[in-house]
């Protein structure tokens, strides 16, 4: 029976997992904590355990990793879709673009976008900029993980994470160097400025899913669904009915029942109806993020 892959994935898939299954004869590296970078430390060492490490070494694992994320396609639909560059794309029909206005008759009336375009092209250049900084470090960082140094006695030398730990503003505002940050957030922001808030399509595709939510009637029985690209789950465990990660995550796409307080309009019924809501993974990413 054929796997669906071609002779050149198959190379890459043997190059892909002889990188992420290798066991080094060493234990895992310590980091060194600059300060109070332990929060920082314990995320990217989360990471550097993951696909990403293979994909930032060996360009080639890339298109192998991404044939394991689930329904690659209608990952890929989503993101025409959310594209504002795309001509077909629906959403963009009645969408106003920037630097062009409304007169009182209702119609468009173009003013100067130059100002505009600077600063779209300036927001574009720093995160760029900042994904570049970032992928870079992480590669350096990668190759030291995966073959760290040993000192005169034999032990093990910590990696420094430190041109990441030490510069934690290139990643958000929000975090500042020295102080003790979230480690999610961290993790968040890193990812965000790695995949460029999506625009990276390459990275991106390691990490991005789809999650959708159906919202159906009981009266009428109609259904809406909405899509909306995510990162990261984050996943309630005090719950006595979850005993694992996989029971954690029934809970959190188990249906639930709005009635009362909680009714919603049904477009079908043009009132208030009693509806259930549930959460599906409409795709899963190569690493799956989750925060509990």
């Amino acid at each position: 029976m054929s796997d669906g892959l071609d002779a050149e994935d198959h190379a890459s898939l043997s190059i892909a997992t002889q990188r992420s299954i290798y066991v080094t004869p060493h234990p895992p590296v310590g980091l060194k904590n600059w300060g109070n970078t332990c929060y920082a430390n314990a995320a990217l060492q989360c990471l550097l355990s993951t696909a990403l490490a293979s994909a930032l070494l060996d360009p080639r694992c890339f298109v192998v990793f991404r044939r394991y994320a689930s329904n690659v396609k209608l990952l890929e639909l989503q993101h025409q879709n959310n594209d504002p560059s795309d001509p077909n794309n629906d959403s963009n029909k009645h969408v106003i673009p920037p630097g062009v206005v409304r007169d009182g008759s209702g119609d468009a009336t173009s003013v100067s976008t130059s100002s505009t375009k600077r600063s779209c092209k300036s927001k574009l250049r720093r995160k760029s900029e900042a994904c570049q900084w970032l992928t870079d470090e992480l590669v350096l960082l990668c190759q030291q993980y995966r073959a760290p140094t040993t000192s005169f006695f034999g032990t093990i030398e910590p990696v420094d994470p430190g041109p990441i730990t030490r510069n934690v503003t290139r990643l958000s505002k929000c975090l500042q160097v020295g102080r003790q940050e979230d480690a999610h957030e961290f993790l968040r922001s890193l990812l965000g400025t790695l995949v460029m808030d999506g625009q990276n399509r390459k990275l991106s595709a390691l990490f991005d899913g789809l999650l959708e939510s159906a919202v159906t009637c009981c009266t009428c029985g109609h259904s809406s669904l909405t899509r909306d690209r995510y990162m990261d789950l984050s996943l309630e465990i005090d719950s006595p009915d979850c005993k694992d990660l996989l029971g954690a995550l029934r809970l959190f796409t188990r249906t639930e029942t709005l009635s009362k307080d909680n009714l919603v309009d049904c477009e079908q019924c043009g009132c208030r109806r009693q509806v259930t809501k549930g959460l599906r993974l409409a795709t899963a990413p190569t690493i799956l993020v989750l925060h509990l």
